[in-house]
């Protein structure tokens, strides 16, 4: 019932661990997906954005561009080969990996095993350096500038008084966790062993006042005993 990982899963990590760039600058990173014509350049989580883009750069020139497996026009996964589907997320840890990872959202991730029999997750890991928590903050400052400015959002937030979050000015790339699934029975098998929920943001609403959809999230740290398993 435990999920186990395929050759072609090893064979990504592997090719992901020797290829990517281990220390991440945040504006040059920022910089490059821009002039590379990402939408996610403006993204203030930028190291999760800046993994998917540099691995999808790796994973297309190794394997070749696909269409990802998608359940509508605004759900489907990072890539696609062969009939596996992945996600790709970026996680900062500190000292320990006893943290979880919030992946695509439930219906989606139940409704792409039932339909091809497959779905995984790449976790790249590292470690951040975050900025003030200002809106003052240098790094924030050019980033925000760089984007033409605060969104109405930002503006809307700032007149309420609410604090700014510290944005991480540069991270690392110290490991990558993989994990997959072919069954619906081995997804369950993971939520009764307590390492994964499909719980994240439940009932949590969105800037507009509407409903989150409820997401699938993961604990690394089972995710790591697993793959240190592996032959």
């Amino acid at each position: 019932m435990t999920p186990m990982m395929s050759e072609h899963a090893l064979s990504m990590r592997k090719l992901l661990i020797n290829s990517l760039t281990k220390h991440w600058d945040g504006k040059d990173s920022i910089l490059e997906m821009k002039r590379s014509g990402s939408r996610n350049w403006r993204q203030t989580e930028w190291p999760g954005w800046y993994f998917e883009f540099k691995a999808l750069q790796c994973l297309h020139e190794k394997f070749g561009e696909s269409v990802p497996f998608e359940l509508d026009s605004r759900r489907n996964v990072d890539f696609s080969y062969g009939g596996k589907n992945w996600d790709l997320k970026h996680r900062t840890i500190s000292n320990t990996i006893k943290t979880w990872i919030p992946s695509n959202d439930v219906e989606f991730i139940e409704h792409c095993i039932q339909k091809t029999g497959h779905w995984g997750l790449i976790v790249g890991v590292g470690k951040s350096v975050m900025g003030e928590k200002s809106r003052n903050c240098d790094f924030q400052v050019w980033h925000t500038n760089l984007s033409g400015g605060p969104s109405e959002y930002s503006k809307k937030k700032t007149k309420e008084g609410a604090k700014s979050r510290a944005r991480k000015i540069n991270s690392t790339l110290e490991d990558i966790y993989m994990i997959e699934f072919t069954s619906i029975d081995q997804l369950n098998f993971a939520v009764e062993e307590g390492w994964a929920s499909p719980n994240f943001q439940k009932n949590m609403k969105n800037s507009n006042d509407v409903l989150r959809k409820p997401k699938y999230m993961f604990r690394l740290d089972k995710i790591a005993d697993l793959m240190s398993r592996l032959p």
